[in-house]
Order: C-alpha cells, then sequence, then structure tokens
C-alpha cells in the first residue's frame, strides 16, 4: 500500500481552541510518521485541505 487517505468527515468540527487544534495536527502528523515506517508514501487529502479551519481563525496552513 502506498498511501492514505484522509478522511474530513472525522474533522468535521472545529477544535475550541488553537491549542487543542495544534494537538490534532500533533497526532496527525505522528500517525503520519508512523504509516511511513509500515510502507505508506502519500497522504491523499482534498484539494482544500490545507485551508481547512481547525478551530476558529486558524488553519491546517497556520
Amino acid at each position: 500500500m502506498d498511501y492514505t487517505i484522509f478522511n474530513e468527515l472525522s474533522a468535521r468540527e472545529p477544535a475550541k481552541n488553537k491549542n487543542t487544534a495544534k494537538n490534532w495536527m500533533r497526532i496527525l502528523l505522528k500517525t503520519c510518521k508512523e504509516a511511513g515506517q509500515l510502507g505508506f508514501k502519500q497522504l491523499i487529502t482534498r484539494e482544500d485541505f490545507f485551508q481547512t479551519l481547525i478551530a476558529k481563525q486558524y488553519s491546517i496552513l497556520d
């Protein structure tokens, strides 16, 4: 298997605050690193993934 698909349905509700959102990103990065060790090479996302608001006025790109 070469890719992992991000299911945006699991992130429908933004975090209550920026600290929680940052923690979510840490978990996502850890998951991606672990998937990479298992042979996954790519995370498949929607085209607008980086603009996704994960907390009020805080996107994944931030």
